[in-house]
């Protein structure tokens, strides 16, 4: 059962309260408490159960040292913590998929969006991963994006060289 302390302030009986409640009361050290029991009022410093609400800084032992395992992961011990996101490659997904008309640069931006949702959640490896996934794909729809807009460009180029020779032809013939 918990005790309730009766504490005198300015000549004035205050209670009753917990220890609990009396921690935010701020009683100093000779300011007189009582409960049930003892026989008269004594300083709140000598009360057993009050002694908790002095403890002095320098009275707090110190932090232990803490033995950090090694970590099973090697690889995770060799890289140094994230301090932010790995890049993204989302604006480059875009760029390819709007420039060269590469649908496979979705992939790319698909990955990206999910980089920086990974990090902050605590998940590095899994965002690395993203990252160099948004990458990849991003490079196969720029390549293939150029090959197709080369080969467009090829046959549109001797396209129009055909026409030029049969214009040269029909106009070279008299009538």
């Amino acid at each position: 059962m918990t005790k309730h302390y009766f504490y005198i302030k300015d000549k004035e009986r205050l209670g009753p309260f917990s220890v609990e409640e009396l921690k935010n009361h701020n009683l100093e050290e000779d300011t007189k408490v009582w409960t049930s029991g003892m026989e008269d009022w004594l300083p709140a410093v000598e009360v057993e159960d009050m002694k908790e609400l002095f403890v002095k800084e320098d009275e707090v032992p110190p932090v232990p040292e803490i033995e950090i395992p090694e970590p099973v992961n090697q690889q995770a011990a060799q890289r140094p913590e994230l301090s932010y996101p790995p890049k993204t490659y989302f604006l480059e997904s875009i760029l390819v998929t709007v420039l060269c008309c590469s649908p496979l640069a979705i992939v790319g931006i698909i990955y990206a969006f999910s980089v920086e949702s990974k990090f902050y959640a605590g998940k590095h490896d899994e965002a690395i991963y993203l990252s160099k996934q948004a990458r990849m794909w991003t490079l196969i729809g720029l390549v293939v994006g150029l090959i197709t807009i080369m080969s467009v460009t090829g046959y549109f180029v001797s396209g129009i060289a055909d026409l030029f020779k049969e214009m040269e032809e029909a106009f070279s013939t008299p009538y």
